[in-house]
């Protein structure tokens, strides 16, 4: 007698196909809002779309130190929209403006870097006057 007089679908056996991945990453200068734009995009059905955008912004200065804020947008929704990489203002047209990619997750913050420690080393030492 079985245990159990439920029936199951089992799917039917398919060939896995492999997809290709062509991945790539171009960083813009933003100087209107005072940040970087690393834009991560691959090449999907010979086009190229947008699949995350990150925002990496100066928060700090204080004290001789600089700390980098790095924010994550999400651009899957806009997986069928063709991406254009050729500059800032073309990467960030329609339907890839930052208000576009939600709410900017920020996840995470640089490590402390010392400004002064830095241009020491670089030959740019101020004298204690």
């Amino acid at each position: 007698m079985p245990l159990s007089s439920n029936n199951w679908v089992r799917p039917k056996l398919t060939t896995t196909l492999n997809e290709s991945i062509v991945q790539n990453a171009k960083l813009y200068d933003d100087t209107a809002n005072g940040c970087f734009v690393l834009d991560i995009y691959a090449t999907v059905n010979a086009q190229l779309r947008l699949e995350k955008r990150f925002l990496i912004t100066p928060s700090g200065y204080t004290g001789g130190s600089l700390v980098l804020t790095i924010a994550e947008l999400d651009y899957s929704a806009a997986a069928d929209s063709t991406y254009v990489d050729t500059n800032l203002a073309s990467a960030t047209t329609a339907p890839f403006t930052i208000v576009a990619g939600g709410t900017p997750k920020v996840v995470g913050t640089s490590s402390t870097l010392n400004l002064d420690a830095f241009y020491t080393l670089a030959g740019d030492a101020r004298a204690n006057t």
